[in-house]
């Protein structure tokens, strides 16, 4: 496969080559990326237009940017050492996690297609967090995924297929065990989410966080993880949010949904990496 070939390689020349010529390499990729991908650059155009802020071209064409320059650093994680990411890496709130965890034994943190979420797994397990993350292994294909674990599970992070048949009593468990479980909010990737309301159009998003919240009575932490301008990130965890504030699952679901918009994605509009269309019309919807 030539797509993990040229992982390594890349991981290969982060030991030889200084980060500025790097990322100078990623910053003209994601300026050629953004100029090549038209289809994509109008589904981000839809994608952005639903969450009712004003955007600019610079945003669209940032927004390709900073994803080659993410993946840039993710190739270079296996050749760090765990205590090497506090160097360029804060993170505001994570102490929440514990929080929650010894409130409840365990916490659901939401995040969404949103900045580096594949950097901030092996983050939080470098803190001695129990992690585990949810990922498909049909579309990218079963040979990828495994080889893909070498960068998802660094410093101790897990990662579970999401095909897997017994998945649900898996995440049950780690729920009950002091794990920190976090889950993508944003993209309905199964097909079997729930619409829900935001900016006058609809957006189906999966009910696993929230029904995993009132299965268990364990709390929801929304969070994220950006780059900023120098290279460094910024990575941020709200306060717990409890399941039995709310009427339902219903309920649940949709302040989950609504407080991933509002405090990840519509805060930071060019790291919001989702290039197939999420908005639904009214009289789109079944």
């Amino acid at each position: 496969m030539i797509l993990p070939f040229l992982m390594l390689m890349g991981t290969q020349l982060h030991r030889f080559l200084p980060l500025p010529f790097i990322h100078w390499i990623a910053d003209i990729s994601g300026s050629i990326w953004y100029r090549l991908a038209g289809k994509r650059r109008e589904i981000v155009r839809e994608n952005l237009a639903g969450l009712g802020i004003d955007f600019d071209e610079q945003t669209v064409k940032k927004l390709f940017r900073n994803f080659v320059h993410i993946y840039a650093d993710l190739l270079n994680l296996p050749n760090l050492k765990s205590y090497m990411l506090d160097s360029f890496i804060t993170g505001i709130g994570v102490e929440n996690l514990q929080k929650a965890i010894d409130k409840r034994n365990g916490v659901i943190l939401v995040s969404g297609h949103v900045g580096a979420w594949e950097i901030a797994g092996p983050y939080i397990a470098s803190r001695g967090y129990r992690f585990f993350s949810v990922a498909e292994s049909e579309g990218p294909g079963m040979e990828f995924f495994k080889f893909y674990l070498k960068y998802r599970e660094l410093y101790g992070a897990n990662i579970l297929r999401l095909e897997d048949r017994n998945l649900t009593l898996k995440l049950l468990k780690l729920l009950k065990n002091g794990s920190v479980l976090t889950l993508i909010g944003d993209r309905d990737i199964t097909g079997t989410g729930r619409f829900v309301e935001y900016n006058g159009r609809r957006i189906r998003v999966p009910v696993g966080p929230a029904f995993l919240s009132w299965r268990t009575g364990v709390p929801v932490c929304i969070g994220y993880m950006v780059r900023k301008g120098n290279g460094k990130y910024l990575g941020w965890i709200s306060e717990p949010i409890y399941p039995e504030d709310f009427g339902g699952i219903k309920e649940l679901l949709e302040y989950i949904a609504t407080q991933l918009i509002e405090r990840t994605i519509k805060t930071n509009p060019d790291f919001w990496f989702v290039f197939e269309r999420v908005w639904k019309n009214e009289d789109t919807v079944c």
